[in-house]
């Protein structure tokens, strides 16, 4: 059977009867149950029972620490309960934060990848454009288009026909006694020795 619960003001009440009085230890709860049973099981005389006012002037010499011990029980389950409710209800907050913050880091994981994906494409693409740029038969620098010949395509002539074409197109094209292929005014092509190959240079350089 379940006990009810004490009324709000019973547990004061009963507190005030009991002011100074001790809990009960574990020996003597343990002694009044051990009382109450060999009230029940001894031999029961017709006439007067000495022995149960005994046992029951004993207990009842007792019970004052006992309701002490029973009256603060109930008070540390009760300030329990108000504590358990208090921190149900802030569990209750930080789970709803965290779905919250679970709800927004989806979105921004999905707003992530919407980009990735588009870079993704966008990086498809670029890869796909051929955005090369050679000069073109009078000496033009043109992008490459996919109506243009592609420059790995062209034949050995071709990128010498481009070259003589470049050649012609640069005004006042000398070459000097060492080689340097220059407009004897800002600019010049000198071989670069350690490179081993042809390098863009001022003509005072």
């Amino acid at each position: 059977m379940t006990t009810a619960p004490l009324t709000p003001d019973l547990p004061a009440q009963i507190a005030a009867h009991l002011d100074g009085v001790r809990p009960a230890g574990h020996l003597l709860v343990a002694s009044l149950a051990e009382s109450v049973a060999d009230r029940r099981t001894h031999q029961h005389p017709k006439g007067e029972d000495l022995y149960c006012h005994n046992l029951a002037s004993w207990a009842g010499e007792r019970v004052g620490p006992v309701l002490r011990r029973l009256i603060d029980a109930e008070t540390e389950r009760d300030r329990l309960r108000v504590e358990l409710d208090k921190r149900t209800a802030q569990h209750a907050e930080v789970a709803a934060a965290l779905a919250e913050q679970v709800q927004r880091s989806g979105q921004r994981m999905r707003e992530h990848d919407a980009d990735r994906e588009e870079l993704e494409r966008l990086r498809a693409e670029l890869a796909a454009a051929d955005t090369s740029i050679f000069c073109d038969a009078e000496g033009h620098a043109v992008p490459h288009s996919p109506g243009c010949p592609d420059a790995a395509a062209r034949t050995e002539r071709d990128r010498w026909q481009a070259l003589t074409d470049a050649l012609n197109a640069v005004n006042v094209l000398g070459i000097d006694l060492d080689g340097t292929l220059t407009d004897h005014a800002d600019h010049s092509v000198v071989w670069d020795r350690d490179a081993k190959r042809w390098a863009l240079a001022r003509y005072d350089d």
